[in-house]
């Protein structure tokens, strides 16, 4: 059999080049759905290679125990900890990056990153409260039971509040 290269792409970033070439035996011309079939196979192929490069890399272990570490802390007294896939990306360069579902006695917490901000909701708790209720002075995002910290000494007081540590006057 013959081989012409049918598809090619290659990319560059912070974990080094990655190049993917595939070859076809095929006996016609390649029609539009033979090439969005080929780019979305190469998608596949460079997603799943740059999720594998980025799980290998040491420093990505470092860095999930940082976070896990700054996360559980920021709960005095958490029941049990479950990591959950990102909230915010599904992508490659966010699979190593999870949220926890902190269970607390007032319920389950849900946390994560979400770019420079750490989201925090309380959908599956006890407390019956809104982020606006709970938070009306906060200049940050607040939808239904959830709020955006900016920091963990932000998250760390929005969650005394909601757990009943920091029960301050609205």
């Amino acid at each position: 059999m013959e081989y012409v290269k049918a598809y090619e792409m290659e990319s560059h970033g912070e974990y080094g080049s990655l190049g993917i070439r595939i070859m076809l035996s095929l006996p016609r011309e390649l029609t539009d759905e033979d090439k969005w079939t080929l780019q979305k196979s190469a998608d596949t192929i460079h997603n799943e290679i740059m999720a594998e490069t980025i799980k290998l890399d040491p420093e990505t272990e470092k860095d999930r125990q940082l976070v896990r570490a700054g996360i559980v802390g920021l709960f005095l007294q958490p029941i049990y900890v479950e990591e959950i896939p990102n909230g915010y990306c599904s992508q490659w360069c966010c699979r190593q990056k999870p949220w926890y579902v902190v269970t607390t006695s007032v319920g389950r917490i849900k946390i994560g990153w979400r770019k420079r901000v750490l989201e925090i909701s309380w959908n599956e708790s006890s407390i019956v409260d809104t982020a606006e209720v709970l938070f009306p002075k906060e200049d940050v995002t607040k939808v239904d039971k959830c709020i955006h910290a900016r920091g963990y000494d932000k998250a760390k007081e929005y969650i005394d509040r909601l757990t009943g540590l920091g029960r301050i006057p609205v």
